[in-house]
């Protein structure tokens, strides 16, 4: 059986914000990530607490979730959307040699924070759904957060050096559109 798929390109957009209080917030986060201990035979993730996800009372990720929602306001307003919803909260730290493969979310849209991003760490990678044989990086740099549609192909390069990343990643929805989207639209 032959069926032929037509794909129509739409925009589909990530949007980025810096974090102003970064270096407050970097401090305090990492002095909890800091106490877990490291995985054993993950060559994914140097830590990480997706296991925990349906945890949503860890220290780290009540306090994540209150500094980063008003940003997901922000992001929300500009984008046109509204009321965001974090469903799922986990952390990622990678040292030398570890990566995240391909893969996708759940949801909505999937949020990032880098809270550790040195310059020569390798940023989030993506393959846009119109063009698949292309790869682009993120736009970030430590103290970003983005936020992209959950059907967005990505992953975590491999990292070569010496170095740490710290990633705060969520799922999330937004529950209506924008006040000035209503308005426009009737």
């Amino acid at each position: 059986m032959n069926i032929e798929i037509i794909k129509y390109p739409i925009n589909v957009f990530y949007s980025k914000v810096s974090v102003r209080e970064h270096s407050i917030f970097k401090e305090k986060i990492l002095s909890v990530i800091d106490e877990y201990p490291e995985e054993i035979d993950n060559s994914a993730f140097t830590k990480v607490d997706w296991k925990d996800v349906h945890e949503p009372d860890r220290e780290w990720a009540t306090l994540a979730s209150s500094f980063i929602k008003p940003y997901l306001d922000i992001i929300g307003e500009g984008t046109g959307y509204r009321n965001p919803m974090i469903h799922q909260i986990w952390f990622q730290q990678y040292k030398k040699m570890n990566r995240h493969p391909w893969h996708l979310h759940s949801g909505q849209f999937v949020g990032v924070y880098y809270v550790e991003l040195p310059k020569d760490a390798p940023k989030t990678q993506f393959v846009p759904s119109w063009n698949q044989s292309e790869i682009i990086d993120f736009d970030v740099k430590e103290g970003d957060i983005v936020v992209f549609p959950s059907m967005l192909l990505h992953l975590s390069p491999n990292i070569h050096r010496d170095v740490r990343k710290t990633i705060i990643s969520w799922n999330m929805m937004y529950d209506y559109p924008s006040k000035a989207v209503e308005e426009r639209l009737g």
